[in-house]
């Protein structure tokens, strides 16, 4: 490695580290901006919510006719309990009908928050009771929460209630969020960006002072190159696809682009892209996603380097205000400039996601990440990175939308490097925070100024440490 110019030691795990976090950040930004579009539309929805009505006391006769009418009207309020008793009342006549029981039985199940259950009744109800409309309408219902896209849509297309323009309204509303899931769906944002330190320089100078045995006292001065800084332009934008092959599976495309350009520092302008097509599993509660992928980096005036591997990723709702999520990558890197190839290695990397909705619009959210390089040439240049993320969200009623977050990060490389005297260790501190204004959105296009500092620091101060701040004015676009 002593060949190569110090430049060649730390650009190559800056560069990786910064991509990695930017490919979670704006994935996992558009997975939570669907789930906040779904639960929008869902919410609309009676039948997905709790309703009361005054907690007045009916009386019902014992005879079927008032029971029935009862059990229907606790149906439709959502009145688990009163169900329960009403049904056990409705099911000791003999001219019970079997439907009605299922119908009840369904509803109690969902109350309950066991949608499965309550789709397996429900499809006996409509098997049975084909001709019985609010079966049809209530299984469509339930069939688009649990994410069966297909059997939801041939449902609510044999629905036909032209006496009842309000509840087709509320059908075809059904019909184009379904057609949206399965869109093509995404975000675009393009603005002008400063960076105070392109070169992650701590612009320094440093004496030091050896003992020669036969030259006597030498006096060596190091001197880090002159900070750079510039504004210029970035984007980042995400695209991606879900088409349901069969019941809660299917297909799924998720392709990234971003990058900064300079126009007077044109050797620091960086465009990333990263592709994947592979597997998807989704329920009400639950994302499973199987693909491979790959990443290209092009920088410095060519392409940089290129990872090829494969993502799992996992989520879960764990309540209705609780939310997890853990992705896990495997890649083989390799860089182009075969001055680097010393680089080309293995990484081995997890990201974990808690986000928990507080009251009156607030979001906390966090996790831990773990990342390894090895399978290098040389143990010198593998590292174990382990990180904690930890931030908070406010919307307010007057258009405002404030997030901060803090990234604290260590790194600990695996050998002791001759060349630097040392093992190297390395801790990171980045806060980002961004001030979003959908009060004056313009065709949907949302502006923001986004912050990022950053502090780095290393056991090797002389190469390594930095400090470095970013302002970004964007404008974002979902779609």
């Amino acid at each position: 490695m002593s060949k190569f110019p110090f430049i060649f030691l730390f650009i190559p795990f800056l560069v990786l580290a910064k991509n990695q976090e930017k490919d979670f950040r704006l994935q996992q930004q558009s997975q939570l901006n669907q789930q906040r579009q779904e639960q929008q539309f869902i919410q609309q929805d009676k039948f997905f919510t709790t309703l009361t009505i005054n907690n007045q006391e009916f009386k019902v006769s014992d005879n079927i006719e008032e029971i029935m009418t009862a059990l229907f009207l606790a149906i439709n309020h959502k009145q688990t309990n009163d169900i329960q008793h009403l049904l056990i009342r409705y099911k000791q006549f003999p001219q019970a009908e079997r439907g009605m029981i299922l119908f009840a039985e369904a509803n109690i199940a969902f109350n309950q928050g066991n949608t499965k259950k309550s789709i397996q009744l429900y499809e006996q109800l409509v098997q049975q009771e084909p001709d019985f409309t609010r079966g049809k309408l209530d299984l469509a219902k339930l069939y688009f929460l649990n994410w069966q896209n297909n059997q939801s849509k041939i449902l609510f297309n044999q629905i036909a209630l032209p006496q009842q323009p309000n509840v087709m309204a509320r059908v075809n509303q059904y019909l184009s969020q379904l057609d949206y899931r399965e869109s093509w769906q995404g975000s675009f944002s393009f603005g002008t960006i400063y960076n105070s330190n392109l070169n992650q320089s701590g612009n320094e100078i440093s004496k030091e002072i050896v003992e020669n045995p036969y030259l006597g006292t030498l006096e060596f001065t190091r001197t880090r190159p002159t900070i750079q800084k510039s504004t210029g332009f970035s984007y980042e934008a995400v695209l991606n696809k879900y088409t349901e092959i069969l019941n809660n599976q299917g297909i799924i495309f998720k392709g990234l682009a971003y990058g900064e350009f300079y126009p007077k520092k044109s050797e620091f302008t960086e465009h990333n892209i990263s592709l994947g097509l592979g597997y998807r599993f989704k329920d009400q509660e639950n994302q499973l996603d199987l693909y491979p992928l790959i990443e290209k980096t092009r920088a410095y005036h060519h392409w940089y380097s290129e990872r090829k591997g494969f993502n799992i990723s996992y989520s879960t709702i764990l309540n209705p205000n609780l939310y997890f999520s853990l992705q896990t990558e495997y890649k083989w890197e390799k860089y182009q400039d075969r001055n680097l190839s010393y680089q080309d290695g293995k990484i081995l990397s997890f990201f974990s996601t808690l986000v928990y909705s507080l009251p009156n619009d607030w979001i906390l959210f966090g996790g831990l990440d773990y990342a390894k390089k090895f399978s290098t040439e040389s143990k010198i240049d593998q590292y174990a990175r382990k990180g904690l993320r930890i931030g908070i969200n406010k919307s307010f009623e007057s258009g405002i939308d404030i997030t901060a977050q803090g990234i604290f990060r260590k790194i600990d490389y695996q050998d002791y490097n001759a060349l630097l005297g040392k093992t190297r260790k390395d801790n990171e501190q980045k806060y980002l925070f961004t001030f979003a204004i959908p009060k004056f959105k313009f065709y949907d296009i949302v502006p923001s100024i986004n912050f990022i500092h950053t502090n780095h620091r290393s056991n090797v101060e002389m190469l390594y440490r930095y400090k470095q701040n970013e302002v970004v004015l964007k404008f974002e676009k979902n779609f």
